[in-house]
């Protein structure tokens, strides 16, 4: 790809990652109030809780997404991309039957995944997690179709996916909480969501890309699992945090309400962390492509991070002056805590993209066990400061742990690899 497409696949990449950002927002803005104003605190908990086991897709998923982005950049004539995807696709199903087994055993000999605190009937316990389970099915799918949009530079066409995922959600809760009191009903609605965008993005890689799918290769798929293991180890770390503090969450208090209070709160920082990762998140594959060149790719970091850095600031300093009207317009009964969670995770959860430049740009250029012990680095700090910090509150000890994790892991990342290609340079 030659300077001029690049800066614009990458502006094309930004501006629709803004959009997505604010359509989250709007839709975060508008939807959530009515939410929580017609079905409560509790069972929004309840919601949440089934897309806790959605972390578990970078379990099923193997890593093989990212190896899939990886190995279509690096395949120059796009001759085997068929042969990639077949192979990901059965390495991924192999793993989701895997799982169900897990599951259906753990049902079977009635094994309190959620605790004992939980306060709900044994019945909807089990719903929940067949929920959860067909919610993995589903984004496992997603993972691997974004991986291949990523490949074909067509990021942007994964931002509008997500910003359709992310109306639709809402769109279907509220609906579903007017038009039925069931809450096995309701906790369906996030599913036909994220079938809505799988087919969407179907869609796209059916029009834009000549991707098919073909018998699989036993030798390649060894080859796929080798890269594949090591991006699992990665993406073990950063996808299952989350799940694992909300876990800990409802597992220590048996709180739905307070499980919504925390999810909340993580929207929040969430959704400035998509707004600045708009910016890095199309340069895995960019580095994937060009990853020979390492004076370009770490010029582009650089750029990229202190852009991101300054948008950071500005973006924590705007809610720490506006961020109370916000959570109080959200829900007037918790917009206290929700002002406090909103900030202690905002500052600490954005703060990583300000080093995912860096971040990606071990990832593009095959230095995943450096990558891997750096992010091994946000839950060790998790664990430390989850036992130092000392609070009657439960939510605000689980909130500051994470939050100091991620953003001392991602500083060290920054100081890492502008050390590691200083010493490369002097060579």
């Amino acid at each position: 790809m030659t300077g001029n497409k690049l800066v614009t696949y990458l502006k094309k990449s930004f501006f629709t990652g803004a959009f997505k950002t604010v359509i989250v927002t709007l839709s975060t803005i508008i939807f959530l109030p009515l939410i929580i104003q017609q079905v409560g605190m509790e069972t929004y908990g309840l919601i949440s809780l089934t897309l806790i086991f959605g972390g578990m897709v970078v379990f099923a998923d193997f890593g093989i997404a990212k190896s899939v982005t990886l190995l279509i950049g690096q395949n120059e004539d796009k001759n085997n991309v068929n042969t990639i995807v077949s192979n990901a696709l059965m390495i991924n199903l192999s793993m989701l039957t895997l799982i169900g087994f897990v599951f259906f055993m753990l049902v079977y000999f009635n094994v309190p995944i959620l605790g004992e605190k939980l306060q709900i009937t044994h019945s909807l316990k089990n719903f929940i997690l067949f929920v959860g389970f067909i919610l993995l099915a589903i984004m496992l799918i997603n993972n691997l179709l974004v991986a291949i949009l990523e490949a074909y530079y067509l990021v942007h066409y994964a931002n509008i996916g997500f910003s359709l995922s992310s109306i639709l959600i809402n769109v279907f809760i509220y609906s579903t909480s007017i038009l039925t009191d069931s809450i096995y009903i309701l906790l369906m609605a996030p599913v036909v969501s994220f079938v809505s965008v799988s087919l969407y993005f179907l869609y796209i890689i059916k029009t834009h890309t000549k991707v098919g799918f073909t018998k699989p290769d036993r030798k390649q798929i060894k080859n796929m699992l080798s890269i594949s293991y090591k991006f699992l180890n990665i993406g073990l770390i950063n996808s299952l945090m989350i799940p694992a503090n909300k876990y800990l969450l409802i597992y220590v208090t048996g709180s739905s309400a307070t499980l919504g209070i925390f999810d909340i709160g993580l929207k929040i920082a969430m959704i400035a962390n998509s707004f600045l990762n708009a910016i890095a998140q199309p340069l895995f594959g960019v580095f994937s492509n060009m990853n020979k060149n390492k004076k370009e790719i770490f010029k582009i970091a650089s750029k990229a991070s202190i852009l991101l850095l300054l948008l950071y600031i500005i973006g924590s300093s705007v809610f720490y002056f506006s961020g109370k009207y916000i959570t109080h317009f959200i829900d007037m009964e918790h917009h206290e805590e929700l002002f406090l969670i909103g900030m202690i995770l905002l500052v600490g959860v954005t703060f990583s993209s300000v080093s995912e430049p860096f971040y990606r740009a071990l990832l593009g250029t095959e230095r995943l066990n450096e990558a891997l012990y750096l992010k091994l680095l946000i839950p060790v700090f998790n664990i430390i400061f989850y036992f130092i910090l000392s609070y009657e509150n439960s939510l605000e000890q689980i909130a500051f742990a994470y939050s100091l994790g991620v953003f001392l892991s991602s500083f060290i990342i920054i100081i890492y690899y502008i050390k590691s290609y200083r010493k490369v340079i002097i060579k």
